[in-house]
C-alpha cells in the first residue's frame, strides 16, 4: 500500500487538514493548539508566509524534554523547541518501508511531500493513521478471501 492510499484514506475521514502553528507560537499556545486538535504533533511554519512554509516539526515529547529541563517553559517559542531537521515521505512511498524508518528514527509523525523538484507538503501523517489504513486494507482482504474460501466469490450477497 502506498501513502497516497493513506492520506486519501484520512481525507475521506474528513481529517486532511494538515496542523501547523507559526514558529513565534509559546509553548503554551502550542500544547493548547494540540490539545485542541486532540493530535500529538504539528508542522511549524514562518508567521506570514504564503504558501505556508514548514520549517519543522513539533511534538508533546519536545515539549515535555523542555518541560524536563527545569526551565520556565510557558513562553518559549516554538522555534526554539520545534525539529528542524524533517523526516519526510513521499505520496508513492510503501506504507511498510514508511513505518520502518519511523520506527528506525523514533517518530510518531511524518510530513508527506510531493515527487516535484520543489517538493510540498501535501499531507501530515501519523503512526495511527497509517496503522487505521492497514487495518482496513486488511479487513477488506480478508473478506474477500473469505467469500472465496466460502463459495459466494464473484456473487453480489455480502
Amino acid at each position: 500500500m502506498r501513502l497516497k492510499f493513506v492520506l486519501a484514506e484520512k481525507e475521506n475521514r474528513g481529517s486532511d487538514e494538515i496542523p501547523s502553528i507559526a514558529t513565534t507560537a509559546t509553548i503554551k499556545e502550542v500544547a493548547e493548539k494540540l490539545c485542541e486538535l486532540e493530535i500529538g504533533a504539528m508542522l511549524v511554519h514562518d508567521p506570514g508566509s504564503s504558501p505556508l512554509k514548514y520549517v519543522g516539526v513539533i511534538s508533546e515529547r519536545d515539549i515535555l524534554r523542555l518541560c524536563s529541563s527545569g526551565h520556565g517553559f510557558l513562553d518559549t517559542p516554538a522555534a526554539d523547541v520545534m525539529t528542524r531537521q524533517m523526516v519526510v515521505a513521499k505520496t508513492s512511498d510503501d506504507v511498510d518501508y514508511v513505518t520502518t524508518i519511523m520506527r528506525k528514527k523514533h517518530i510518531r509523525h511524518v510530513p508527506v511531500v510531493t515527487e516535484t523538484d520543489d517538493p510540498i507538503i501535501v499531507g501530515f501523517l501519523s503512526i495511527r493513521d497509517i496503522l487505521s489504513a492497514e487495518v482496513d486494507e486488511q479487513t477488506v482482504q480478508i473478506h474477500h478471501l473469505s467469500d472465496f474460501l466460502g463459495g459466494t466469490y464473484g456473487s453480489d450477497v455480502y
